[in-house]
């Protein structure tokens, strides 16, 4: 990996995928073979040795290695590229052997951020991705989440680039929710924990994290999107609002049409609104004050009416009698 980044992903990425195939290195013909001038030393000698074993098993590299000597292997500039052995088209060569789990390499790519995303890519977009093991899936989604986060504090494409890989991903797959949401916290990653909890219904949730770390205007969207079918929103968006005075200060129109729509689907009486916000931090209820005067005028409205209509009943009463 340190010499060979980009080759010994390719490799693995073959390997892990089931479709490596061995090339099988000639061995010299004995009239061919040279012996090594005398000047050389026993562990030169065993070095090149070991550099010819090496190159058997990486058969990504032997196309141009196998042309150069000992110090044209060893020099930067001169390092051969990788290139696959094409299979015999007559005879496709099927591998013969059961790929091992793909945690096994995780810990090879740990200096190598960018090749270990390419490894994981590459796993899923092969067609044996759909036949692996639920694990093995878990295993490289949750990896390539982590991965997508930990490059957008580093990455050379910029943080809103790998957030939109780690989105994409986020929404196509089924990640553990647990682990989806602890690493969406620990990366700051606020719009993956809003689609783990969208997709296991915890809009009450997401409501309560953005009330929690103060961000009232993701709060405010939030409410505005899941308060429909979450009644139960704007009672906590209630309290919220009222929870701090800078906070009451900047939401006082949102406070007006949160109460409002509490009155109209009668989540609180008047009573139980006077209630919650004698709860919250805020001792007056100025902001109210016009909201509660039209409601409790409402009510001595309705009161005045229903006696009026039993003041005529009891005059129809008396009239029929």
């Amino acid at each position: 990996m340190s010499e060979w980044p980009d080759e010994t992903t390719d490799l693995f990425i073959a390997y892990y995928t089931g479709k490596y195939v061995p090339t099988k290195v000639e061995e010299p013909h004995p009239q061919q073979t040279v012996s090594p001038p005398p000047s050389i030393s026993g562990a030169l000698t065993s070095a090149v040795d070991m550099t010819a074993k090496y190159v058997q098993y990486l058969p990504y590299m032997t196309d141009r290695a196998s042309t150069h000597s000992s110090n044209a292997i060893s020099s930067p500039s001169m390092r051969p590229r990788a290139t696959a052995t094409p299979a015999e088209p007559t005879q496709p060569r099927i591998p013969q052997y059961q790929p091992p789990r793909p945690r096994a390499a995780f810990s090879l790519f740990i200096d190598f951020p960018q090749q270990l995303i390419q490894f994981l890519e590459s796993l899923m977009d092969d067609d044996s991705f759909a036949t692996r093991d639920q694990k093995d899936v878990d295993d490289i989604c949750t990896t390539l989440f982590e991965a997508y986060l930990q490059a957008a504090k580093t990455g050379k494409e910029g943080r809103s680039y790998w957030e939109e890989k780690a989105t994409t991903l986020l929404t196509k797959r089924n990640l553990p929710v647990d682990t989806a949401l602890l690493l969406s916290y620990l990366a700051s990653f606020s719009k993956g924990t809003r689609i783990v909890r969208e997709r296991t219904s915890l809009q009450i949730d997401i409501f309560r994290s953005y009330t929690e770390k103060r961000d009232t205007k993701a709060a405010i969207e939030a409410l505005h999107e899941y308060g429909p079918n979450e009644p139960e929103l704007y009672i906590l968006a209630l309290r919220y609002f009222c929870s701090d005075p800078d906070i009451l200060e900047v939401v006082e129109d949102e406070l007006l049409q949160v109460l409002k729509r509490i009155e109209d689907d009668k989540l609180l009486t008047p009573l139980q609104i006077v209630q919650a916000l004698s709860q919250t931090k805020v001792a007056h209820l100025g902001v109210v004050k016009d909201f509660l005067a039209e409601t409790i005028a409402k009510e001595r409205r309705d009161i005045e009416n229903v006696r009026l209509s039993l003041g005529g009943v009891l005059i129809l009463e008396s009239k029929i009698d």
